[in-house]
């Protein structure tokens, strides 16, 4: 039963993963938007759980197998992710304002750190795989590959200009 919850945690994790990817690149105030973002919410708090159990046994196989650089890589990658995953409850608790942008963007750092930090973790063992861990090894760096290339269609803002949906006219503050 815990193989299959990590499997599930593992392949729900890629789904945010490319979940990500599309975010970053059309940040468009559509209801497929919208729709993408509630599941981003909704499917990190839920399935939390299962990508921890997910890490968990990953650590727990690799442990044993790994260099000591390995280990470190992992362990970085598995506390950035709980970071990345505290960052995330703010943005839900406080909200995704300007006064806050700061927590999407540490959010988003610390997560891409951590899936770095794993895959090169794991790069050190790909030759200690199973056949079946190998397929698992190559859908993960085929779905990070996507999401990069899903987030590279966004286009970069000049320097200086406003963000996306941001106006150019300043605020009153009370």
């Amino acid at each position: 039963m815990l193989h299959r919850l990590s499997g599930l945690g593992g392949v729900l994790g890629l789904a945010l993963c490319l979940n990500s990817g599309y975010l970053v690149a059309t940040a468009e105030p559509s209801l497929f938007y919208l729709a993408n973002v509630g599941f981003h919410v909704v499917g990190g708090v839920c399935f939390a759980p299962l990508l921890g159990v997910a890490v968990w046994r990953l650590w727990k196989w690799c442990k044993p197998r790994a260099t000591a650089l390995s280990r470190r890589l992992m362990a970085l990658g598995g506390g950035a992710l709980l970071v990345g995953f505290g960052a995330g409850l703010a943005i839900i608790y406080f909200g995704n304002t300007r006064d806050h942008r700061w927590l999407l963007d540490a959010h988003i750092v610390l997560c891409v750190v951590a899936i770095i930090c794993m895959l090169m973790g794991l790069a050190f063992l790909r030759r200690q795989f199973s056949p079946a861990q190998r397929h698992a090894w190559r859908w993960a760096l085929i779905t990070v590959a996507g999401a990069v290339v899903v987030a590279s269609f966004s286009p970069p803002a000049p320097c200086g200009a406003p963000r996306r949906f941001e106006s150019s006219i300043p605020r009153c503050r009370r």
